[in-house]
């Protein structure tokens, strides 16, 4: 049994996600083996167990192991899972998309991701659709049954929001732990491995605000509190979705600028939450990173006052304009960020990172849309981005940018393998060409396609048409639907019987509607017939392999011709010959047996080895020399007799 460390993303996550909780766990199965794997808080996340294990972790964290099973009955901690009222905290709201529910195709999961109004902070491909998370930026503590409750009603009212498998919304779920595979019987043998497909830690959520969004007969939207909190004359501000880069980077800067009596003040502090309060769960962030600087700042204290923030109330019209507004005041010259002195050079440099990572942004979504890609393609032609753009641009280029499979897959944790599909994909798209020129290592070897030649729509890729994906595979003749018969009812199922053959046969009157017969694979002995009636050894005729073998050692290897189905072997001087001529069919005996027969052959003679080897392997997978070398001792062992 191997074991897999978790990637620094997937640590990452699982950090994220085990928040207030005291103890959190892994869970593998195989077959009908069931293994719980549980880790105290403060501890690092235990190795995966790796192939054949299906791994998974529980989604949220707990007070302690529980000390029995679901039905009451005492066992150890690797025999036990979550259970509800053990449940400490929720990190995140979470879905799983199931391709099946989408007419059995990923992309239309994909597409139907990319439409929600709130995009997810994490999306991972599982191997039969993708589990996405959205991540809050504090726990939600489940302390009392009515928080609990309230938790439990708000992950399933979030599943019928965003259209999600109805069958995964227990707050007891564990969910595909990237970097393992999905080793369901379906997906072999290529068994796909679970990987991150987007992943982004500062896309946060306060859960109030997502709650807020699932209507009151999908989830109890009301918020509990034991605070009583006056009724509002109006609705709270909802989240604005227009809210781009540059915006986030000014606003920070803006808070940077204002002076820290402004900050350490309740007014001040409480009219510059009110001023970012249109910016959603953005705002709020950087509302609460700009108070937490302020030596009179208290844990809770942005999370109990942001909800009493509402539009339209007298007073409360605060906008970013504001926000501006105090800036300038307190920072007439736009040079103080965080109470020190810098360059307006820095200012600019802050923008254009913001402008360059809204592009990037718009990348990739662009290439996400795209119908003609498959969603493992669309995770790699997205990851090569950064990597991509960090070499674009030097000098030495020409255009070209240097790609080594070896060194992306070791970045990006993929075989080179699944990097070179997904290089082969962006190619047929048309956003890069792969150089048809090769190179020479030091060594001396040749390699091939090292460098991409990025053609002009690379930084545009909607503006390509869509090409026809490729097919991959294959189907049986006949393949899909199930016939139906045509004597019978439509009501009367097929059973598919199997035996040496398939057959589709109508349940009503027993007619074969399709047939198919079963070829076995057959051993190198029994696929190669050997026709020796016109094969003269020495002037005998020989009907069999081992008879061929016998006669060999008695007359010394003279040439025998042996004749196969779809060869003629002639002028062979020994049956190894043979053997070697189907090297590439039969399996290698490892070093250690040929050393161990080699050194016994002159203690214990020949007819011991002859017997061991059979008794050991197939004849034919001993090396030709060992063989040569066993029969020229029974040769001469059969002379001397």
């Amino acid at each position: 049994m191997s074991a897999l460390i978790p990637d620094p993303v997937t640590q990452q996550l699982i950090d994220h996600l085990q928040r207030g909780g005291n103890c959190s766990y892994l869970w593998a199965y195989k077959d009908l083996e069931r293994i719980s794997i549980w880790w105290k808080r403060g501890e690092d996340v235990p190795p995966f167990l790796d192939a054949p294990y299906n791994m998974y972790f529980g989604v949220h964290p707990c007070t302690q192991i529980p000390p029995t099973n679901m039905k009451g009955q005492p066992k150890a901690s690797t025999s036990v899972r979550s259970q509800l009222p053990y449940i400490a905290a929720t990190n995140c709201l979470f879905a799983e998309y199931d391709a099946k529910h989408f007419g059995g195709s990923k992309e239309a999961a994909q597409l139907h991701i990319d439409s929600l109004d709130l995009a997810p902070s994490v999306i991972i491909d599982s191997g039969g659709g993708y589990h996405c998370y959205w991540l809050f930026i504090e726990p939600f503590m489940l302390k009392t049954d009515e928080q609990r409750a309230r938790a439990d009603h708000a992950q399933k009212g979030w599943v019928k929001l965003v259209g999600s498998d109805d069958g995964a919304k227990d707050l007891v779920r564990v969910l595909r732990v990237p970097g393992t595979q999905n080793f369901k019987p379906e997906y072999g043998p290529d068994f796909p491995v679970v990987h991150f497909v987007h992943a982004n830690f500062d896309q946060l959520y306060t859960f109030d605000e997502l709650e807020s969004l699932i209507p009151a007969e999908q989830g109890r939207s009301a918020r509990s509190s034991s605070k009583k909190v006056a009724p509002q004359a109006t609705p709270a501000a909802t989240v604005d979705q227009a809210v781009d880069f540059a915006t986030i980077a000014e606003v920070a800067l803006l808070f940077d600028r204002l002076s820290t009596t402004r900050r350490d003040s309740y007014t001040g502090w409480y009219q510059a939450g009110m001023a970012v309060r249109g910016m959603g769960h953005i705002g709020f962030y950087l509302w609460k990173k700009w108070s937490e600087k302020s030596p009179k700042s208290k844990s809770g204290d942005c999370e109990e006052k942001w909800p009493t923030f509402h539009v339209g109330v007298p007073g409360e019209e605060l906008t970013l304009d504001s926000l501006r507004r105090w800036a300038h005041e307190d920072d007439p010259n736009g040079q103080t960020i965080a109470g020190d002195v810098v360059p307006r050079d820095e200012y600019e440099r802050v923008k254009a990172e913001r402008d360059e990572l809204k592009q990037g942004n718009i990348w990739r979504q662009q290439i996400f849309q795209r119908p003609d890609l498959q969603p493992t393609e669309k995770g790699i032609i997205a990851q090569l981005a950064p990597i991509i753009a960090a070499n674009r641009n030097l000098g030495s280029n020409n255009g070209r940018v240097p790609v080594s499979y070896k060194y992306v897959s070791d970045v990006l944790h993929m075989s080179p393998s699944t990097i070179a599909r997904g290089i082969e994909a962006g190619e047929r798209i048309g956003i890069w060409r792969r150089d048809p020129e090769s190179a020479l290592s030091r060594d001396g070897f040749e390699i091939k396609y090292m460098r991409l030649e990025l053609q002009p729509a690379y930084d545009t890729p909607a503006v390509l048409p869509v090409v026809e994906m490729p097919k991959r595979g294959g189907a049986r003749p006949n393949a899909g639907r199930k016939p139906k018969c045509p004597h019978c009812s439509p009501d009367f199922g097929v059973r598919r019987k199997k035996t040496t053959t398939i057959q589709d046969i109508c349940v009503g009157c027993g007619t074969i509607l399709y047939e198919e017969t079963i070829i076995e694979k057959k051993d190198w002995n029994d696929e190669t017939k050997i026709n020796m009636q016109d094969a003269p050894l020495g002037g005998l005729l020989v009907e069999s392999v081992e008879e061929a073998e016998t006669q060999t050692k008695l007359l010394s290897w003279q040439e025998i011709k042996i004749e196969t189905e779809d060869t003629t072997l002639s002028s062979v001087s020994t049956l190894d010959d043979i053997a070697r001529t189907k090297d590439q069919l039969v399996p290698k005996v490892n070093a250690d047996k040929v050393k161990f027969v080699e050194e016994q052959l002159p203690k214990r003679g020949a007819d011991w080895a002859f017997e061991f080897m059979q008794s050991v392997e197939s004849w034919e997978a001993w090396p030709p020399t060992i063989r040569r070398r066993v029969m020229d001792a029974l040769a001469v062992q059969a002379k001397a007799s």
